[in-house]
Parts: C-alpha cells; structure tokens; sequence
C-alpha cells in the first residue's frame, strides 16, 4: 500500500487511503523520519494555580516537583520562595499541598520527576496536613 506524505507547519498528514490522519510531529528528524511526539494536544493553563486540575485536565505542566525533594534534602526553619509575578509561586504551593496532604493522590504525579524517588515519596507523601 502506497503512502503519500505531506509536511505542513508542526504536523505530519499521512493519507492512506482515502482519509488524511494528521499527528503533531516534532521538528527533529531521526532516520529520515519525523518523530511523533504526541496525538492530542494539551491546553495552556493560562490563570489556573490549582495543580490537581492542571494534571487531572491535561494542560501543560512544567515538571518542578524536585523542588519538594529539594526543599526536603536541605531544611530551613523558613524557606522564602520569591519569584516575579506570574512565575507559578502558587502553582508551586498547590503542587505540595497535593502532595503532602493527607489522602494524597499518586497518580496526579505520575510521570513527574519527584516519583522516581520511591523512598522519598513512601516517607513524605500524605503524611502531613497542609
């Protein structure tokens, strides 16, 4: 079965058939093909500080819970986290309540960077009120 393939802006269209199947593609190419990165495309959070709607919702997230191992590793009797506005300092408070509380929902951090860390997240995860 013969297939034609177009390349438009950030798409890969494959007709097979008589249907066209669009996927987002990445710009790299690998081997002489261009590689999916994925089907579906997430929405942007644009005002949400909530973390458990963000993940449960599909927006794209930037992955910063190593700061919770970060904070964990090295502990102050206070911590200051300043940033400028709109640089998701309440995104980042959302994102440990989410995880220190009790009842905490592990699948909201599946796939994150503070879950390869097994240990940490046995001893820390919904263990405290927050």
């Amino acid at each position: 079965m013969a297939v034609d393939s177009i390349l438009a802006i950030g798409y890969h269209v494959k007709k097979t058939g008589n249907q066209y199947a669009g996927e987002r593609y990445s710009k790299k190419r690998q081997k002489g093909a261009w590689i999916c990165m994925d089907t579906v495309r997430k929405k942007m959070p644009i005002g949400i500080e909530d973390f458990g709607k963000l993940r449960r919702d599909g927006f794209y997230y930037v992955d910063k819970t190593g700061m919770i191992r970060d904070l964990l590793q090295n502990p102050a009797e206070v911590n200051l986290i300043t940033r400028p506005r709109r640089f998701g300092k309440s995104l980042n408070m959302s994102m440990m309540k989410y995880f220190f509380e009790p009842g905490a929902d592990a699948e909201l951090f599946r796939g994150l960077e503070i879950m390869e860390d097994a240990r940490l997240c046995g001893k820390y995860m919904g263990k405290f009120p927050v």
